[in-house]
């Protein structure tokens, strides 16, 4: 089984999705799940995105922190220099 979550601001859903293999047991696809429907998760990895955009107060803050750890937008960019 697989879950799949998506989140953004405000909104989270969940797919499961059955593991169909072959008979050598090697990956074949995902099938239809028809089980009971997942409504509410609780847990590590669930809900990670709060329920509002940051503040500019909070983004500022935050670019603050990070400049300070030396992560500035040039570190953190996918260069293949950085990488």
């Amino acid at each position: 089984m697989v879950l799949l979550i998506g989140e953004t601001f405000g909104y989270h859903t969940q797919q499961f999705l059955p593991i169909i293999r072959t008979d050598a047991g090697s990956f074949f696809g995902f099938g239809e799940y028809d089980g009971p429907r997942g409504d509410s998760f609780a847990g590590r990895f669930a809900e990670l995105m709060p329920a509002r955009p940051a503040t500019i107060d909070q983004r500022a803050l935050a670019r603050q922190l990070l400049d300070a750890m030396g992560l500035t937008e040039a570190v953190l960019s996918g260069t293949p220099v950085n990488n």
